[in-house]
């Protein structure tokens, strides 16, 4: 029985976890993370998460670095929407909508508004609710100097967002021309991202 024992241990060290695909720098001592990162085993995803170096990012992996958990009934939106569904540079604060009427505590790493949502403007993505593509091109062509968010308009319509239905939902708010001149022309027929 004694003999055994050994080729037990080297049976379990030989057993390996497989590595997270999604790593919080929670998760790990900071000289641990510095070296998985300065290896190239993993790579920055946001500044607390990071992805295995052999995975392709995408969507899934992007909603799964958002920090977490979310105030109740709050949808991850605008910026932090788009940069769910199009990747690019992870913005410093996280946006979100909650309905109207609901009150969220003030928080440095995250910013508020209330805005209805109808039933199509939200899906599911790594386990957090996130804004529809549709719905976050709508969002982003009200924002302040969205004619600079152009690349990503246009790489959420590469997405699937459909430009003219935004464009049909706008109505007479404050932006709704700069929304719309935007929309136009990515809705405009011979218009390929």
């Amino acid at each position: 029985m004694l003999t055994a024992m050994p080729d037990m241990l080297d049976d379990l060290h030989q057993q390996r976890l497989p590595a997270p695909v999604v790593l919080d720098r929670a998760d790990v001592p900071p000289d641990t993370w510095a070296g998985l990162l300065a290896d190239g085993h993993y790579r920055w995803l946001t500044d607390r998460y990071a992805l295995r170096a052999d995975v392709t990012e995408d969507v899934e992996h992007r909603a799964r670095a958002l920090p977490g958990p979310l105030p109740a009934k709050a949808v991850v939106a605008r910026r932090s929407a788009a940069w769910v569904h199009v990747g690019g540079q992870a913005p410093a604060r996280l946006d979100l909508v909650v309905p109207p009427g609901r009150r969220v505590d003030p928080h440095v790493d995250r910013c508020c508004t209330e805005a209805p949502l109808g039933p199509t403007d939200v899906v599911m993505l790594g386990g957090y609710p996130v804004t529809s593509p549709t719905r976050t091109l709508f969002d982003l062509v009200f924002a302040p100097g969205a004619g600079a968010w152009w690349p990503v308009l246009v790489a959420l319509c590469d997405t699937g967002a459909d430009a003219g239905h935004a464009l049909a939902a706008v109505g007479r708010q404050r932006g709704a021309r700069q929304a719309r001149g935007l929309l136009r022309d990515l809705a405009e027929p011979g218009f390929t991202p």
